[in-house]
């Protein structure tokens, strides 16, 4: 796990009995993903978003992309931002 969000993050959603992944790798469309956590036999994945990046156009563009092919293989995700952990 990258950050101290993501450290919180999983070991809550261990502690609601949630059998997550995390790091949990798939490949879409000829293209390699990575989730911050997964619930692979649901195609459930949770991103947690702390990075500014994510908050700009062009990070949000991108998270867009990535979610809209991971929907088009079945995937389901959910995004948790620093907004979200306040």
């Amino acid at each position: 796990m990258e950050s101290g969000a993501e450290v919180a993050v999983g070991r809550a959603l261990v502690a609601h009995g949630i059998p997550v992944v995390a790091q949990h790798r798939v490949t879409i469309a000829g293209r390699e993903f990575r989730f911050d956590f997964a619930v692979p036999h649901l195609r459930w994945a949770i991103e947690v978003d702390q990075d500014p990046r994510h908050l700009w156009s062009g990070g949000v563009a991108a998270d867009e992309r990535r979610d809209d092919a991971s929907g088009n293989a079945g995937w389901t995700v959910d995004r948790i931002t620093r907004l979200d952990m306040l």
